[in-house]
C-alpha cells in the first residue's frame, strides 16, 4: 500500500497516453478463429517472416531494459517484487517447460546467455504476434512510435546501448520511464471521475447485432473490446472540454446465441460501477470478440544452445466470468490518480476501470495478464494487443 499511494502526475499523463488512442460503430462482421490466428503467426515465424518495424524495435527495447535492470537475476527481482512493476510481474509468471515437460522458470537457465536466446525468441514472436493484430488496426503503430522514443532517450541517458551495461537504481529508472511518458501528453488536472455515461442505446438495431454475433459464438468468460480507432459511443472522459477517446470493454457472462435476447444481461463491464449490460449497449460500436488462451512455453536445449516451441491452451473461461460476477456493484475508480495506476487500484482497493475488470478477472481465474510490460495501466488496445488474447469475431 506504501508504494501503492506514491503516484505522479506523471504516472496519469501515462495512462493519458494511451487514452490519447483508444475508443468505439457497426456495419458487418468479420468472423475469424483464434485458431487461425494461432497457426498464422506460428508458420510467419517459421518463414522468417518479420514483425511491422516499429513494433519490433518496442520488443528489442523490452529485451534491454530485462538485462539492464538484470530482471533476470532472481535476487535482483525479488527485492523489486512489492515495487508494481508489470515487468517483473511479466518475468515471473511466464508458463515454461523443459524437454521432460517439468515445469521451469526463467531463472533455471545454466547462463545469462542463455537467457538472452530465450527472451529474443519468445519476444520476437510476441512481436510478430502482435503485428498479425496491428495489420487490422494500423493506426495503433503510433502507440509504439511514442513508446519507444520515449525509452530510447531513457536508455540512451543512462548511457545503455546493450545487454552488457547495466543500471544500478532500477526503482528510479522504472518510476523515471512512468514519468516521461507521462510528459509527452497534455499536463492533467486530477478532477475527480463522476462516473461514466450510458452508451447510445438503439434497440431497432439489437437484434442484427445479435444475429451477427450468433455467428461467432461468444462464450461465457470471452470478451468485447472497442478501440481507440473505433470513434463512437464509448468516449468517456472530458478534461479541458477535449473527449478523449478511450475505448470500452465487457465480459460475457452467458453463451449468445441466435435466440439470446438483445435486452438480457450477457455481459459484466464496469461503467459506474460494475454492472450488467446487454448486446442493445453495444449498438453502433465497432468492437471485436475475443477469447483467452493460455500461452506455453517448451524449452530445448541441445549443445547449449536454446530453441522454444510454443503451444497456446483453452483456459477455464466460467472462471473468468464468475470471477467478474463476484465484483457487481463495486465501484469504479474515484478519481485520476487512481486511473493513472489502475492495475494497483484493483488489486489494493477493489475499484475497477472497464479494461482493469477483464484484467483482473483473467489474471486471478486463469493466471494471464493481458497488459503491457511497462505501464500501470491497462488499455483496450492492450487487451486487443496482448500474445495471450484471440480474435473470434469483428464488429464494424
Amino acid at each position: 500500500m506504501k508504494n501503492f499511494r506514491k503516484f505522479t502526475i506523471g504516472v496519469i499523463g501515462a495512462a493519458l497516453l494511451s487514452l490519447g488512442l483508444y475508443s468505439c460503430d457497426n456495419e458487418d462482421a468479420i468472423s475469424s478463429t483464434s485458431q487461425t490466428e494461432e497457426t498464422k503467426t506460428l508458420a510467419a515465424r517459421e518463414a522468417g517472416e518479420v514483425a511491422i518495424p516499429e513494433v519490433q524495435q518496442y520488443y528489442n527495447n523490452l529485451k534491454t531494459i530485462i538485462f539492464a535492470t538484470e530482471l533476470n537475476k532472481l535476487d535482483v527481482v525479488r527485492s523489486l517484487a512489492d515495487k508494481e512493476i508489470p515487468m517483473v510481474e511479466k518475468i515471473t509468471t511466464l508458463d515454461l517447460v523443459d524437454e521432460a515437460d517439468k515445469p521451469m522458470t526463467f531463472f533455471d537457465f545454466e547462463s545469462e546467455e542463455q537467457q538472452i536466446e530465450f527472451i529474443d525468441q519468445y519476444l520476437d514472436e510476441e512481436a510478430l504476434s502482435v503485428s498479425d493484430k496491428i495489420t487490422m488496426e494500423p493506426e495503433l503503430i503510433e502507440n509504439f512510435k511514442q513508446e519507444n522514443l520515449v525509452i530510447e532517450k531513457i536508455l540512451e541517458e543512462n548511457n545503455i546501448k546493450g545487454y552488457a551495461t547495466k543500471i544500478s537504481d532500477k526503482v528510479s529508472f522504472f518510476d523515471r520511464l512512468k514519468g516521461e511518458i507521462g510528459s509527452i501528453y497534455l499536463p492533467i488536472n486530477p478532477t475527480p471521475i463522476e462516473g461514466m455515461p450510458i452508451p447510445i442505446e438503439i434497440p431497432t438495431k439489437a437484434q442484427l447485432l445479435r444475429n451477427k454475433l450468433a455467428k461467432m459464438n461468444p462464450q461465457t468468460g470471452d470478451f468485447f473490446v472497442a478501440l481507440p480507432t473505433h470513434g463512437v459511443p464509448f468516449q468517456l472522459i472530458d478534461l479541458f472540454n477535449k473527449r478523449f477517446k478511450v475505448g470500452h470493454a465487457g465480459i460475457v457472462t452467458k453463451n449468445i446465441t441466435s435466440s439470446t435476447l438483445p435486452t438480457e444481461n450477457v455481459l459484466i463491464e464496469a461503467w459506474s460501477t460494475v454492472q450488467y449490460k446487454q448486446i442493445e449497449d453495444w449498438v453502433d460500436a465497432k468492437f471485436y470478440v475475443m477469447e483467452f488462451k493460455k500461452k506455453k512455453t517448451r524449452i530445448i536445449i541441445k549443445w547449449f544452445k536454446v530453441k522454444i516451441e510454443t503451444s497456446y491452451h483453452n483456459v477455464n473461461k466460467q472462471a473468468i466470468a464468475n470471477y467478474a460476477m463476484s465484483k457487481f456493484g463495486k465501484s469504479y475508480v474515484k478519481n485520476l490518480f487512481e486511473f493513472g495506476a489502475m492495475k494497483a487500484t484493483a488489486k489494493n482497493l477493489d475499484r475497477y476501470t472497464c479494461t482493469t475488470l477483464v484484467w483482473r478477472s483473467s489474471d486471478v481465474a486463469v493466471d494471464i495478464k493481458p497488459s503491457p510490460w511497462l505501464s500501470p495501466i491497462v488499455t483496450p488496445t492492450d487487451l486487443y494487443t496482448d500474445g495471450e488474447t484471440f480474435v473470434k469475431g469483428q464488429v464494424n
